[in-house]
């Protein structure tokens, strides 16, 4: 079993926390092209990897305005629950950590009454696969972060924390949304 010390977690998480949250502040739509290559050069991306992409072949998906921003604020929430999770895991509180994920990735999530995202119905099915698969891994990492309490396993949660996020990156891959 791989056990780090909660100090080494701590550097880890913290780190990568930080990161997020900074490059969450940013507006991006006020960034000159100046600003886009400081900050990818910041990031340590090269000018290629860091380029706009003209060409984007992701499928496109349309929402009808308000669903497209609900459907962004969700996301935004998302990506909230597994700093939230970091940031708790990086202090050495797993059962807090759990309760976000449960409370910002989990079923049910803030997603309208009684748990239903009215945006799924103009989801494909493979986005709709990706977004249930996410949350399916979401509820996953949760138990793992509460046998962490009991175990200290922190492979395991890295493990369960990267087939959660593994499922974002891919359904952020595969496709990209615009409103109606």
């Amino acid at each position: 079993m791989n056990k780090l010390t909660h100090c080494s977690l701590a550097v880890l998480f913290l780190t990568v926390s930080n990161a997020s949250m900074a490059e969450m502040s940013i507006d991006h739509s006020k960034m000159t092209q100046h600003d886009h290559e400081m900050m990818m050069k910041h990031l340590g991306m090269s000018k290629e990897e860091s380029a706009p992409v003209v060409d984007d072949q992701r499928e496109l998906v349309l929402f009808p305005e308000a669903e497209y921003h609900l459907t962004l604020r969700n996301m935004r929430d998302h990506l909230r629950g597994v700093n939230l999770a970091l940031m708790n895991v990086a202090s050495g509180d797993y059962v807090q950590a759990a309760e976000a994920i449960e409370q910002h990735l989990g079923f049910g999530n803030s997603h309208g009454a009684n748990g239903l995202h009215s945006a799924r119905e103009f989801m494909p099915p493979g986005m709709q696969m990706l977004g249930h698969g996410m949350h399916t891994k979401a509820n996953a990492l949760a138990i793992t972060l509460r046998d962490a309490e009991i175990t200290e396993d922190s492979q395991e949660i890295f493990s369960k924390m990267a087939d959660l996020t593994s499922q974002c990156v891919a359904c952020h891959d595969a496709y990209r949304l615009g409103a109606e």
